[in-house]
């Protein structure tokens, strides 16, 4: 093999582009596509929001031996198309996508503002005012009570979710 420097640079990169990088349970060198490396990185919540967590939008699940993180769910369990105009109540998973526990950030929410926006395309999102957050009866889950403020779009069953505090006008008062 040349020298990587003896190689032209690129200079329209696209996502099926690939790379060379070593697998990481055969020590084999394997080549792997800019898009799979993005997928991962996006499913693992390896780049946070500032102030957010990552979810999926998924039917809820209460099974003691499964390991329930990053689940966000709405009232009846079951995630379907549903218009961020219509929701009145969600369901979260104490721990984000990455496995992260964020029960106090949940909790904190009350009285505040929510917005819940699609990771991949920001134009499909919600805005509520956080009336309550309960612990579930499945103890890894917390429902939260919901009035919408502001939305545009719908959630589709299994797209990826950051749910995040955030401020606006109407948390300031004016």
């Amino acid at each position: 093999m040349a020298r990587i420097s003896s190689y032209a640079q690129d200079t329209s990169l696209s996502t099926t582009d690939k790379v060379l990088g070593t697998d990481s349970a055969t020590s084999a060198t394997k080549n792997f596509t800019i898009e799979s490396v993005i997928t991962l990185i996006n499913e693992l919540g390896a780049i946070h929001m500032p102030d957010g967590a990552p979810y999926k939008f998924k039917d809820y699940v209460s099974d003691s031996s499964y390991t329930v993180q990053g689940c966000l769910s709405l009232n009846s369990g079951t995630a379907f198309t549903t218009a961020f105009s219509a929701i009145t109540q969600v369901i979260l998973s104490k721990k984000g996508q990455d496995g992260v526990d964020v029960s106090s950030y949940i909790t904190g929410l009350i009285g505040n503002s929510l917005k819940i926006n699609n990771k991949v395309d920001i134009s499909k999102y919600g805005l509520y005012t956080v009336q309550t957050a309960v612990i579930h009866t499945d103890t890894d889950y917390y429902i939260l009570t919901l009035t919408h403020v502001e939305s545009n779009g719908s959630m589709i069953a299994n797209e990826e979710f950051f749910v995040s505090k955030v401020w606006f006008n109407a948390d300031l008062g004016t």
